[in-house]
């Protein structure tokens, strides 16, 4: 029984659900969870398993040219860029408020500096919490 109900898992593409059963059913008999307690880590399992699913596709589908993280971006003075000012626009928490960063070193857009030179160091930022900040 428990073979088959994993097997129909797999054939009608519940993968995550597939993996955390298997997962529960390799604990002793003694240590499984309750049917409530199961359902519910099933359906996490699921859910959180077709959010990476859909990343992953997504992330295909761009085709970035260079795979990245912020631990990838080098601060310095040089770039213009310090540590605390990553973490700032990484947070992405003045999005949520409805605020725009502005950086004392950078011109405010409309400004009569502005568009700055392409050599010049930028950080663009992103629109919704969910794009990606690139540094060019």
């Amino acid at each position: 029984m428990k073979n088959e109900s994993l097997q129909s898992m797999k054939r009608i593409k519940l993968q995550g659900m597939a993996t955390a059963y298997e997962a529960i059913l390799s604990l002793p008999i003694n240590k499984h969870p309750e049917a409530h307690e199961m359902v519910a880590r099933l359906i996490d399992a699921e859910a959180q398993d077709r959010v990476y699913r859909r990343t992953k596709m997504y992330l295909k589908l761009c085709k970035l040219r260079y795979l990245g993280s912020l631990s990838d971006i080098h601060c310095s003075s040089e770039r213009n860029l310090k540590a605390e000012q990553l973490a700032l626009l990484a947070d992405g928490a003045y999005i949520t408020r409805g605020e725009t960063y502005s950086s004392p070193e950078l011109p405010a857009a409309g400004s009569p500096s502005w568009p700055v030179p392409w050599d010049t160091k930028l950080v663009y930022l992103a629109t919704t919490p969910s794009t990606t900040i690139s540094i060019a």
